[in-house]
């Protein structure tokens, strides 16, 4: 059974794959198809940092209230970085994208440079679920848990569609 959430994910990468199958294709979409793909891949990358900022929000919340020095508090304090890595990661190949779509001509060598970065932040982004996936093991407090095994999904949807942009690369 498919949860609500996870269908809502699954028709954001399919449009994400839509968008981004444009921008690798380019030579066979005209500019305003391929401005309104770049756009659409723009806004999901937006709406997925505003997850990730408001998840890190959370987690710095919850971060204070366990006072520092101690172990619960460097738990949510790596997770709270986790979440703000990865949206600089997408905030990064979001500007990518706006680079991507602001130039007009040479876009074939642009093309593997953007996909090069993607397939890094994927990497990336797969060794912090790991992480986050130890932090929410290791904790006992249940406001982390439940906001890092969030994290912890969001980071999963991220780096699955960044994979699905890695492999339109064929």
């Amino acid at each position: 059974m498919v949860s609500r959430i996870n269908r809502k994910w699954i028709g954001w990468v399919s449009i994400f794959a839509v968008a981004i199958g444009a921008i690798i294709a380019g030579s066979g979409v005209s500019w305003s198809a391929q401005a309104d793909t770049l756009q659409i891949a723009r806004e999901f990358l937006a709406k997925h940092e505003k997850r990730l900022h408001d998840i890190e929000r959370d987690l710095s919340d919850i971060a204070i209230a366990q006072k520092a020095p101690s172990f619960e508090y460097d738990i949510a304090d790596n997770l709270r970085e986790s979440a703000s890595e990865s949206e600089d990661s997408l905030t990064s190949i979001g500007v990518l994208v706006d680079v991507y779509a602001a130039v007009s001509c040479d876009r074939a060598k642009i093309r593997p440079m953007i996909l090069s970065h993607v397939s890094l932040q994927s990497k990336l982004l797969d060794l912090r679920i790991s992480d986050v996936s130890r932090g929410v093991a290791n904790t006992s407090v249940p406001g982390t848990a439940v906001t890092g095994a969030h994290l912890r999904d969001q980071l999963r949807a991220a780096k699955d569609t960044l994979d699905l942009l890695g492999d339109l690369r064929q």
